[in-house]
């Protein structure tokens, strides 16, 4: 993709995958920034979407409840900055945090439904807003908005607003150009969350939600369904003046002015991925495993049956583990399990 791009690319990936939550201390925090991304430089990316910077107020959030820091403002800023310092520590290489103004709150899941953020804006500011200003100040690059509405806020920039009129931040100008780039004075890159996830795209139509969402404040929309439609629908929104062209050049201007604070601009097409022979394991990246196998948390071992200590991949041992089960419940425990949650419902 480099090699056939005029202008370099953002190449990003998702180093976190669960791994935030797993992090006891400040350092393991550093340490996963460091390591992560390091492995993902190695391939090509330069990008994270990360650190996740949510807290983990209600234990129903499947979304970010095995991947957030925690359920401590103060924690969460302390570590969403240690993750980032790790990042920092590799060359060209920028962070995305996600997802504000802040997940961890609603139960239910951005994919699939709405999901808002239901605290005062006073209490936002004493957490979520605490932890974005500390990333601010530790110089985070570019924010990932998430599909998340913020009800107090909304009223408090309209009062008469409707219920069914507060958008998410994605969609919604009042939180991105009012909150985060005016009232916390975030310039750098502001993203969406993916843009077919249901918390966006129940809102409305595509036609008009790509160019809503420019014009919220958002300079880069994540994911197209259709390249060539998508592309029309936004250049299409610009000749009709739906996007003015100060709010493209706004963009743009945050655009390539990371991609020149990255140093990509000064890049050979060849330099922007590493040979093969420094991504290849047991060339460039020794140190990062020897360095990953001596940090990572002692909690658990992978290859072993919880509570049974012995090893997952010994066919006896899950065999007989299995066999227990059968002469406990009666019957294979499988089914047992499913008994018991059509019961419940």
């Amino acid at each position: 993709m480099q090699q056939s791009s005029e202008i370099p690319l953002f190449i990003a990936c998702n180093t976190e995958s669960g791994g935030d939550n797993a992090c006891g201390d400040s350092k393991l925090a550093y340490s996963l920034g460091r390591m992560a991304n390091e492995e993902a430089c190695a391939i090509g990316c330069n990008m994270a979407f990360a650190p996740v910077c949510d807290i983990s107020y209600n234990w129903e959030n499947t979304e970010i409840i095995s991947r957030a820091f925690g359920n401590d403002p103060v924690k969460v800023a302390e570590m969403s900055v240690e993750y980032l310092k790790g990042a920092h520590t590799i060359n060209g290489f920028a962070c995305a945090a996600k997802h504000f103004p802040g997940n961890g709150l609603d139960f239910r899941d951005a994919h699939m439904s709405n999901n808002a953020n239901s605290l005062s804006v006073r209490k936002w500011g004493a957490t979520y807003g605490k932890v974005y200003k500390a990333l601010f100040r530790n110089g985070l690059e570019a924010v990932m908005a998430g599909h998340i509405m913020f009800p107090d806020y909304e009223r408090s920039v309209d009062r008469n607003i409707k219920d069914e009129d507060i958008l998410p931040a994605t969609l919604s100008r009042a939180v991105i150009t009012g909150l985060l780039r005016e009232r916390l004075g975030f310039n750098g890159l502001v993203l969406t969350d993916a843009t077919h996830m249901v918390g966006m795209t129940c809102r409305m139509k595509r036609s008009e939600m790509l160019p809503t969402a420019i014009n919220a404040g958002c300079d880069m929309l994540l994911f197209f369904n259709d390249p060539d439609e998508d592309f029309h629908t936004l250049l299409n929104a610009y000749k009709s003046g739906v996007i003015s062209e100060d709010r493209v050049n706004d963009a743009l201007e945050r655009i390539l002015g990371l991609k020149a604070h990255m140093g990509l601009n000064k890049k050979t097409r060849g330099q922007l991925v590493p040979p093969r022979k420094d991504n290849e394991a047991g060339a460039g990246q020794i140190g990062v495993y020897r360095r990953a196998e001596r940090d990572k948390p002692k909690r658990h071992n992978p290859r072993k049956i919880q509570g049974q200590k012995r090893p997952a991949d010994n066919s006896r041992a899950v065999q007989a583990h299995y066999d227990r089960l059968v002469r406990v419940c009666g019957k294979d425990p499988i089914d047992s399990f499913c008994g018991l949650f059509d019961a419940r419902i």
